[in-house]
């Protein structure tokens, strides 16, 4: 709308009052900016069939399966998804024995000393696959370690 060059407010004129204002005209982009866009779409065209390609190379691969960490006293075991296959019993993993119970989602631990530690597992799963993940273990029973008893020297007593 144009304006009263006294009041600098919109002017209330009958042949200015059903116009419309007037555009006002978007400064030019720089030309660093569009250099800087067609750098990033030539870098996502060349970059989107590698992307696709490792989407296709882990199509068949569980998002969740992951090898697990688990802190039994002062050593920490790296157990792999493979040891809670139903199929097998026992696991041995530096020593130490491991018993998955997937009904039960328990896992218990026979250290090399013979002390028993259990620890809880989560399951997730989905459609494609079934993943484990196990809590912080617990000391269940420790290694019965019968006590030492001096032995008499009959040599000393005389």
């Amino acid at each position: 709308m144009p304006r009263d060059t006294t009041t600098g407010k919109p002017s209330t004129d009958d042949a200015t009052a059903g116009t419309l204002p007037t555009a006002t005209v978007a400064p030019p982009v720089p030309v660093r900016s569009l250099r800087c866009v067609a750098a990033v779409a030539a870098g996502l065209v060349l970059c989107a069939p590698s992307a696709a390609m490792a989407a296709e190379g882990a199509r068949n691969a569980c998002p969740w399966q992951q090898d697990l960490s688990l802190a039994i006293g002062p050593k920490t075991l790296t157990v792999p998804q493979s040891v809670f296959n139903p199929k097998a019993l026992q696991s041995e993993i530096d020593g130490y024995t491991l018993f998955p119970d997937v009904e039960r989602l328990s896992l218990r631990v026979m250290t090399p000393a013979g002390d028993t530690w259990e620890a809880p597992l989560t399951v997730l799963g989905g459609k494609r696959c079934i993943a484990y993940y196990v809590g912080r273990a617990t000391l269940v029973a420790e290694a019965y370690v019968p006590p030492v008893r001096p032995r008499r020297n009959s040599v000393a007593e005389k």
